[in-house]
């Protein structure tokens, strides 16, 4: 068995032999001492930062879904404990977090604002104890949760008990009780930028920009503004910085794990061919009613 949440299992060998997997899962008969070893490689929510100068930044939504007569929210940093867990994206560095650390050990949690000397840490774990950002570096465990068509990762203190961040009324705090690790209001999301900019014969379509922010993971279809409208115009290329845009049949689309600015280059797709002057047009007879 995998005991890490955010990890999967690529190779598995006993001794010199490489086992199959039957359905994702390896087994085997143990018959003498044995000594087997398991490759894992992460797939995290979310893109580790090396350090605070070059973290990936993400909004941090805890519950992903409207569940119990409760919202979903953000969290936002401010100057004194306990953070209340606002319904209202926030805008700035205190809303804005990043992840250091690996799926194994765990992550330690960056506030933008609060600076690099800061993570997210806690003065006891006791019920309703609030989780703030303070000197030096707190690391938290990481877990998963997936009910109701909906997933998110949770952040636990060690790897035993229920010591576990919740969206306690309103307040990001501890809540230990044996149903927070399978309670929606225990689950985060992060959630990278995402901006489109649309340039049509070298001039930036302002009225149809696109900022926003998107899940870890989505995949976001990049649309053509003028489609509805049938205008022959059509998408040239993809220019980005951050998650890679692909175009699949002439529809493009980007998985977002971090950070993405896309610049659209829209073309024209006419019919015909556009004459410069009369003196060197391009002539064609024109019928009604093909």
């Amino acid at each position: 068995s995998n005991p890490y949440a955010y990890t999967s299992v690529i190779s598995c060998t006993k001794g010199n032999e490489t086992l199959t997997a039957n359905n994702g899962t390896y087994s085997f008969e143990v018959t003498e001492a044995t000594t087997v070893t398991v490759n894992l490689e992460e797939q995290l929510p979310f893109t580790l930062s090396e350090n605070y100068e070059d973290a990936v930044w993400y909004r941090l939504k805890i519950r992903p879904n409207n569940n119990n007569g409760n919202t979903p929210k953000w969290i936002v940093r401010k100057a004194e404990k306990p953070y209340d867990n606002v319904t209202t994206a926030p805008t700035d560095g205190n809303g804005l977090w990043a992840f250091v650390g690996n799926a194994i050990d765990g992550v330690q949690v960056l506030n933008k604002e609060a600076g690099a000397d800061q993570t997210l840490g806690f003065d006891n774990m006791n019920n309703n104890s609030p989780a703030y950002m303070k000197e030096g570096a707190t690391t938290w465990t990481l877990g998963k949760l997936a009910k109701d068509g909906y997933e998110g990762f949770l952040l636990r203190q060690g790897t035993t008990g229920n010591n576990y961040l919740h969206d306690y009324s309103s307040k990001l705090a501890f809540w230990n009780n044996s149903g927070a690790p399978t309670d929606l209001g225990s689950a985060f999301i992060a959630e990278a930028p995402l901006s489109i900019t649309y340039l049509y014969k070298g001039e930036e379509l302002t009225d149809y920009k696109v900022d926003t922010y998107v899940n870890y993971g989505t995949v976001h279809t990049i649309t053509n503004p003028f489609a509805s409208a049938k205008k022959y115009i059509s998408i040239g290329e993809c220019a980005t910085t951050g998650s890679q845009p692909v175009n699949t049949d002439g529809t493009w689309s980007v998985k977002v794990t971090e950070a993405t600015s896309i610049t659209v280059t829209l073309v024209d797709d006419l019919p015909f061919k556009v004459s410069e002057s009369y003196a060197n047009a391009t002539w064609y007879y024109m019928n009604i009613r093909s």
